[in-house]
């Protein structure tokens, strides 16, 4: 005797599969346990069991599952004779679900009535009755169910209609010690075993992400706002997902309804009958807007008619069944497979569309049936194309001989449309399978028909492997395609077309600028050499693009996506996005988020993980330098890529102190205009910051923070904000707040803020506007206006725009700010403040070659004289000390900074008189490097609570 023994409780459910032990005891947790063959008993204790049974001819099956909500699965397969299958449910409220019963299962415990015990009959109602619709209630007089008293049980009989008879009752479950009458809708899902008609329900769904269900009758759901999964039941329902990217079910039949709406969505109906259903049964499918995929699924329902619209967007539309057929893909880039093909109408709508049309081995075709009809193909090389390989397949054509002089097929033109007719005898009997509406049989080309040209002959390989194989391609440009299971294609030279199926896939273009389609499951694409096109679809996909530049789209699926040499795009919706990875992101690389609204898009970097304002995170695996920057795509798209070069460091010092406490302060903006401050603090001796002291989000997002400074003398930082027409307002500095001062709109864009510093030693802040000319002007603070400015009190036109004005300082210790300017071969020249103007050239250097640039400044050693900190494009850094006359150089130098790191700040954040160094990586991450005097104190303080879309307010807009 076998006994498989669980040790619960779990926090999750343990899971015992079991092939044939006499003996499966679960815990006294929520368990799972799935059993197959020959005779089990199956016992579970507490929690909300999960158990499914498979029942092969064994003598007896025992079933208990316990205390809890418990849902029990049992099937047995068509020859099973099991002579008694007892089922005890124990407390809680549970779920019945049984399939195929030869015998009657006998549930010695149910609780009939409101709140009570639940029997599912849907799947077997769909599966294994002949001529239910799916509408109304199985209960009714000449239905499917009934209950009968028997003694002191109640019998549920079912009567299967088997070969059209109906009155055939057989007994399918047995309800000990109940009452027939005590039996509710509640305990059949929601039909009344009285047989009057189901309600129809109405089911509205959150703002959020939802999960809906409906009842028997004819309902309607509403998903709203949200990633919903909508499930139909039977009856003749409508679904709307709403916004979304939405997930809409109906697997049980009625003539449903069911539409996308706005997102991303898959629409899925599936009719498994076995059975011929009714004629009438319809299934009407819209996609709406976005990428959808839009699948309907039968065996052999010959009476109904399928619905199929796309909507605009790039969708997949997959029919698989004997129905009448209407499809409209609507704008976009389509792909319409037809996997089983009925006389079908389809329409393409305006974008490049793809129509794969599969005939198996085994579909009889007879004169006028099975006909596709397209109503609006366009020809030519920037059209749409038709993949007729299986339908050739079908012939018999071996593959080398010319199609159309073998007796295999025909291309003609019969009055104003082109027909494609298929033979499978030598051509002696043609029927007509394809038309292509209003088209002309010269306009069509290889390319419009899957490689096939009009004459009867292929340019390059055209295969098709409905259950899978590998096969390398030739020289030209082939056409390789999957269907069920995994294939391995290479394409060879030329531009091929290799595409995927069901299966796990492996697809290798070479040489030639290839398309590769994955399609569902987890396939690997790799593009070869050329500007390749790759495409994953569904499923946890690996793209490489090879060299060139490529085009990447995961699509669904957690994707690996690897661009390789080139400059490489990588494409999709936030959906899509979502849990892949980017290996290798590098400058000259494109991000394309499809299907978003520029104004209300934002992201968050930190480190290599991009998070997105919907909750998306997207992995840059090798964490690249440099900053991310954003451009609206159009279309509602939004193209993300790294910045042409390092992100510029700061050269004007950024040293405000917001409360006049001796200590630097920050302040901070976000991407979408919220502004906050920090106080440094000091805490036990060491550097702390205290956050957001002020937080306001009433800043429009044109208004830029040009400068912090002290404009009123009192020792606190003022800020001045400016627009994009160049109007700049004051914000004088309470301490923790600001107080709006100053409006001045007087001066236009093409002047822009330079420098702030106190050029007349007053002790007040005064700003340097400089002109795209290069004249340049001084503003003084006024001694009694706070925030105000006395205009153009030193005015100079001789400086060569193509001198930058590097920063502001002052390098001699007088009290007055003064001026360094450099041209772009690196030259640089101190202009020194004489109170009323500047004493120009007092120094000039041209040591410094162009690949080095004023980093910051600051008086790091507590001298009262301004420094410079110059650093290389490869990340050196070196510090030159002002002597009051010139430089001491280099007396502080290090290598170690990466240039993923920025230089962004040097205020003295613990108050002892010598600025320090505040770096930040392109991650958000910053770091204080505290000075010593002669040196830094590296990372006495790291802040990673700051996420990449806010700046330091001095780093965002810069001084120069």
């Amino acid at each position: 005797m076998d006994i498989f023994l669980g040790t619960g409780p779990y926090p999750a459910q343990p899971k015992l599969e079991c092939g044939m032990p006499e003996n499966v005891t679960g815990t006294s947790g929520p368990d799972t346990i799935n059993t197959t063959e020959t005779t089990q008993t199956v016992q579970t204790f507490g929690g909300d069991d999960q158990v499914w049974v498979w029942v092969s001819n064994g003598d007896v099956q025992m079933i208990d599952t316990g205390e809890g909500d418990d849902y029990v699965a049992i099937q047995l397969p068509y020859n099973a004779a099991p002579t008694e299958i007892t089922l005890t449910l124990g407390g809680g409220r549970d779920k019945i679900e049984a399939f195929q019963l030869q015998k009657p299962v006998v549930v010695t415990d149910f609780t009939p009535g409101a709140s009570g015990d639940v029997v599912d009959f849907r799947y077997t109602l769909d599966q294994w009755v002949n001529g239910w619709n799916g509408h109304g209630n199985p209960f009714q007089a000449g239905g499917y169910f009934r209950l009968v008293q028997v003694g002191a049980d109640t019998i549920l009989q079912i009567d299967k209609h088997n070969f059209g008879q109906a009155g055939t009752w057989t007994d399918w479950m047995v309800f000990k010690n109940t009452v027939a009458t005590s039996f509710t809708a509640e305990n059949f899902g929601g039909v009344a075993p009285d047989g009057s008609a189901p309600p129809n329900l109405v089911v509205q769904g959150s703002a959020g992400d939802d999960v809906l269900h409906d009842g028997y009758g004819d309902d309607w759901m509403y998903g709203g706002a949200g990633d919903d999964n909508l499930s139909a039941g039977m009856g003749d329902d409508k679904l709307d997902g709403g916004d979304g990217n939405d997930w809409l079910q109906d697997d049980y039949g009625g003539a449903d309804r069911l539409l996308g709406g706005a997102g991303d969505d898959i629409l899925q109906v599936t009719a498994n009958s076995t059975t011929n259903g009714p004629a009438g049964r319809e299934a009407y499918i819209d996609g709406g807007s976005g990428n959808d995929r839009l699948y309907y699924q039968t065996r052999n329902d010959t009476g109904a008619t399928a619905v199929a619209l796309g909507g605009a967007g790039d969708d997949v539309i997959s029919i698989h069944g004997a129905a009448t057929t209407t499809v409209d893909a609507g704008a976009g880039a389509d792909r319409v497979f037809i996997t089983r093909s009925g006389a079908w109408t389809v329409t393409l709508g305006e974008g490049r569309d793809v129509v794969q049309a599969y005939m198996p081995k085994d579909t009889q075709v007879t004169a006028g049936t099975h006909i596709i009809h397209i109503t609006d193909f366009q020809a030519g090389s920037a059209g749409d194309r038709l993949d007729m390989q299986s339908y050739v397949d079908f012939t018999g054509w071996n593959g080398q001989s010319d199609l159309v002089a073998g007796g295999y097929i025909s291309i003609v033109q019969s009055g104003a449309d082109t027909v494609i007719k298929l033979a499978t005898n030598g051509g002696t009997s043609w029927n007509t399978t394809i038309v292509l509406d209003n088209i002309q049989l010269a306009s069509l080309n290889p390319f419009n028909l899957g490689g096939l040209g009009p004459n009867g002959m292929y340019g390059g390989l055209v295969k098709f492997f409905p259950t899978g194989g590998s096969f390398a391609g030739g020289d030209a440009a082939d056409l390789l395609t999957g269907y069920l299971n995994s294939v391995t294609f290479s394409g060879g030279d030329g531009g091929d077309r290799l595409e995927g199926g069901d299966g796990n896939d492996t697809l290798n273009g070479d040489a030639g600028d290839d398309f590769l389609f994955g399609g569902r499951s987890s396939d690997l694409l790799y593009g070869g050499t050329g500007a390749d096109r790759l495409l994953g679809e569904t499923g946890a996909d690996h793209l490489h693009g090879g060299a060139g530049g490529d085009i990447l789209i995961g699509g669904q699926g957690s994707d690996l996506l690897e661009g390789g040499a080139g400059a490489d795009l990588f494409e999709g919706a936030l959906a899509d996005l979502a849990g892949d990875a980017i290996l290798d992101f590098e400058r000259g690389d494109v991000l394309k988020i499809t299907n978003v609204d520029p104004a209300h898009f934002s992201f968050d970097r930190h480190g290599a993980v991009l998070t997105f304002s919907t909750g998306a995170t997207l992995v840059l695996a090798n964490n690249p330098h440099g900053s991310l920057i954003a451009a609206d795509g159009g279309s509602g798209s939004i193209l993300l890529m790294l910045a042409d070069s390092p992100k510029a460091q700061i050269v004007a010092p950024f040293n405000a102190d917001f409360d006049g406490d001796g200590r630097s302060d920050l302040a901070w903006r976000e991407a979408g205009g919220l502004f906050t401050t920090w106080r440094s603090a000091l805490n036990h001796g060491g550097l702390a910051m205290t956050p957001n002291q002020y937080v306001t989000s009433t800043i429009d997002i044109d208004q830029r923070l040009a400068a912090a400074a002290d404009f009123t003398g009192d020792g606190k930082s003022d800020l001045l904000w400016r627009d994009a027409d160049g109007a700049f307002s004051v914000w004088i500095s309470g301490g923790v707040g600001f107080q709006r001062l100053l409006a001045d709109a007087s001066v236009t864009n093409d002047w822009g803020l330079a420098a702030t510093g106190d050029f007349n030693g007053d002790g007040k802040a005064d700003l340097i506007w400089r002109h795209v000319s290069g004249t340049f002007s001084e503003w003084t603070s006024k001694p009694t206006s706070p925030g105000d400015f006395t205009r153009n009190v030193y005015v100079n036109g001789g400086v060569d725009a193509s001198w930058a004005l590097q920063s502001a300082g002052d390098f001699n210790g007088d009290g007055k700010d003064d001026l360094i300017w450099r041209n772009p071969a690196g030259v640089f020249t101190l202009w020194q403040s004489t109170g009323t103007g500047f004493a120009a050239n007092t120094l000039v250097d041209d040591s410094v070659s162009a690949d080095w640039s004023v980093a910051a400044i600051g008086d790091f050693n507590g001298d009262g004289k301004d420094d410079l900190i110059w650093r290389h494009e490869t990340g050196v850094v070196s510090e030159w000390r002002s002597t009051g006359h010139g430089f001491d150089k280099n007396v502080y130098v290090n290598g170690g900074v990466g240039v993923d790191w920025t230089l962004e700040s040097t205020g003295d954040f613990n108050g002892d008189g010598k600025a320090d160094l505040m770096w930040r990586h392109d991650g958000g991450t910053f770091t204080v490097w505290q000075s010593t005097g002669d040196s830094f104190a590296v990372n006495a303080l790291i802040d990673g609570t700051v996420s990449s879309n806010w700046s330091l307010a001095s780093s965002d807009y810069l001084l120069s």
